[in-house]
This record gives structure tokens, C-alpha cells and sequence, in this order.
């Protein structure tokens, strides 16, 4: 899954507000609510695709019993 871009990267212009000491991001707001953003969008992706993986490995199990419920209807058990 790709990140969106980060407030420093500015649409490949780079930010004018970047520095080595202190770390700008511990202290750039933008980059803080970002990252924040960005850390729920991909669990919200994460739970997402384990969804899905449960779903798709269940599936074979559900065919089976549906199969087995309406065979069991047309038999009149």
C-alpha cells in the first residue's frame, strides 16, 4: 500500500521549514497530524485485508455446510 506524501516532501519541492537538530518531527505540527493520519489509514487497511483473508479462508467451510443444509431440505430430513 503506498504512503501518501508527507508534508515534507511538498510535492517534490522539499520543505523550507526542515532542520537536523532538533528533529523536525518531533515538533512540525503538520508532520505529527500527518503521521497520525497516516497510522490510521493503514490500520483501518490492515483490518481491512484480515476481513477479507478470514472471509476467503471460512469460505470453503460455508459452502460445504450451505451444500449439505439444502441437500438435507430436498431430502425432507
Amino acid at each position: 500500500m503506498p504512503t501518501s506524501d508527507s508534508p515534507c516532501h511538498n510535492h517534490g519541492a522539499g520543505c523550507p521549514e526542515r532542520t537536523v537538530e532538533p528533529n523536525c518531527h518531533a515538533t512540525c505540527e503538520r508532520y505529527i497530524i500527518w503521521a497520525e493520519l497516516e497510522h490510521d489509514r493503514r490500520k483501518k487497511y490492515r483490518q481491512a485485508e484480515a476481513i477479507t483473508d478470514e472471509f476467503l479462508y471460512k469460505q470453503p467451510a460455508r459452502m460445504r455446510y450451505l451444500s449439505r443444509e439444502r441437500s438435507r431440505q430436498r431430502n425432507g430430513r
